[in-house]
Order: structure tokens, then C-alpha cells, then sequence
């Protein structure tokens, strides 16, 4: 595939999420990789899992409220603070389900999904931010032209997966710019 190629699948990623072609960023995935190899668990497999940021912050600022209620002397407003830190706990207890991405020697796994090496012809990663949309999102290309798109932004760690792609992606995808 020529580079002409991927520049038509970024604009047409851009197309399709109602974003101006100029705010888009499209790169190998490797080229964003660490220099150390990734960390690998007991079965050889790089798992990326998203962040509990949202959960700390809205811990944070319940604890704060809490803190704040006893420090005044409000005990009767203090019931409504501790029904939404125990609501937020039942929800990440039993509701949350954070999304992991296992990169290993077969593939990518993603949402149950199972993408093979062998079936795609590059990696890269789709980046855009716009009028305060953003996107990113790592793209396979297949032989036909044809190509996937996984929705990562959630995950938030780009460098840790382009270094696991790195690390197990076939001889071929480190030609691709």
C-alpha cells in the first residue's frame, strides 16, 4: 500500500466523525512506543486497563463534601454526600466494567474481539482534537484497503500500547511511516 493510502483512510476517519481533515494526527503505532520492551504478565500478554481517574475524582470531591458537612456542623445536608459516594461505589463495585486491550505474540484483543497480525497489514494510531472533541483511536489496515477502528480514548495510554504493539507486531508494520 502506498502512503496516498493511509492519508485516505485518516481523511476519511476525519469525514466521518464531522472533524475538519487538518486537526488529525495518523501514526505507526511503534513510533510512539517507550524504549524499554512493555511489561508482560505470567502468560506473556501486555494488558493495558483503563484508569479509575473519574472514580478517584469523584471520591475526592464526595470526601471533601463529607469533610466539610462535619467541619460545619451540617448533619442533616450530610446524608447526601454519603448517598452518592455509596451509590458511586455500588456502581464501580458491581456496574463498571473498565476496558482492557491485550496486545500479545497472536494479536490485539479488544472488547472480546481478537484482531490477528496476520489479517492486517499496519497498525497506526488516530489522534484529533477539535472544537473540544477529541478522538483516539488505533486503526488496523487490511491488505484490501479496508481497515478497523478501535475507540481507545478511554484507556489514556497510548505510549504503553504502542510499545506492546512494538514489541509483538510482525517484521513488516516496522516499514510502514
Amino acid at each position: 500500500m502506498k502512503t496516498s493510502r493511509f492519508e485516505y483512510i485518516r481523511k476519511e476517519l476525519c469525514y466521518k466523525m464531522m472533524l475538519p481533515v487538518g486537526s488529525s494526527n495518523f501514526k505507526a503505532t511503534w513510533r510512539l512506543a517507550y524504549y524499554n520492551p512493555a511489561k508482560r504478565d505470567s502468560d506473556g500478554n501486555v494488558v493495558i486497563r483503563q484508569g479509575y481517574s473519574i472514580q478517584f475524582l469523584g471520591y475526592g470531591i464526595g470526601a471533601m463534601f463529607i469533610f466539610q458537612m462535619i467541619l460545619s456542623k451540617s448533619y442533616s445536608l450530610l446524608i447526601v454526600p454519603c448517598i452518592i459516594f455509596t451509590a458511586m461505589t455500588i456502581f464501580t463495585i458491581f456496574f463498571y466494567k473498565p476496558k482492557i486491550i491485550i496486545i500479545n505474540k497472536n494479536g490485539i484483543i479488544f472488547k472480546g474481539v481478537e484482531y490477528n497480525w496476520k489479517d492486517y497489514i499496519g497498525a497506526f494510531f488516530f489522534a484529533t482534537t477539535s472544537r473540544g472533541q477529541s478522538a483516539h483511536g488505533l486503526v488496523l489496515i487490511q491488505a484490501d484497503g479496508k481497515y478497523v477502528y478501535l475507540n481507545i480514548l478511554a484507556i489514556e495510554q497510548i505510549d504503553k500500547i504502542g510499545t506492546a504493539i512494538r514489541d509483538f507486531q510482525p517484521e513488516n508494520y516496522k516499514s510502514l511511516e
